[in-house]
């Protein structure tokens, strides 16, 4: 599937995005119905991916974005209103760590208030939205790869938004693995 012609970037989308999944099917999904998931690593920057699949064979990248903090808010409840459908949101957990304890002091815990301000997003949007949070510990991802295909939807992005894509495909695969056995 090739990349969206929507926005690569929420900073400058409209209100209501191009491929807005609130509806029955977003205007770029197939007929069929796939299903979305959101990925959300927390931080100072946030990172966020939307991706889509309608078995377990593939999976497409539907978004690729980093918010700064200053954007954290408006960019997390834009994608979060747009993909009301989804059918769950993964977020990498934080765990403080006794090892780390002492290099965390006078830190201001952005992964934390990050996590908060998306439990608070759902929660607004209970009634609207069911997908289950699921959190992911931080580990899990290592050694993920992005697919080549996928690529392209990083090429200027940072860390954050490579992690949240790491998160989902650790997902994704482990969901199917099952069938890939």
């Amino acid at each position: 599937m090739e990349q969206s012609s929507g926005p690569t970037s929420l900073r400058d989308a409209p209100p209501t995005l191009p491929w807005t999944l609130t509806g029955a099917q977003s205007t770029d999904a197939p007929a069929e119905g796939p299903e979305f998931a959101v990925a959300i690593d927390p931080g100072q920057t946030t990172g966020v991916v939307v991706c889509t699949w309608r078995d377990s064979k593939s999976f497409q990248v539907v978004l690729s974005e980093e918010a700064i903090w200053k954007e954290r808010i408006d960019v997390l409840d834009r994608i979060l209103r747009n993909t009301l459908v989804a059918r769950v949101v993964l977020v990498e957990d934080f765990r403080l760590y006794k090892a780390f304890s002492k290099t965390m002091v006078n830190n201001r815990f952005e992964a934390v208030q990050v996590i908060g301000n998306v439990q608070a997003i759902l929660w607004g949007l209970s009634g609207l939205m069911t997908a289950p949070i699921i959190m992911l510990p931080a580990h899990l991802k290592q050694g993920v790869q992005i697919l080549p295909e996928h690529a392209k939807w990083f090429s200027g992005r940072g860390e954050h938004a490579r992690d949240a894509y790491k998160l989902f495909r650790y997902w994704w695969l482990m969901r199917y693995a099952a069938e890939h056995a």
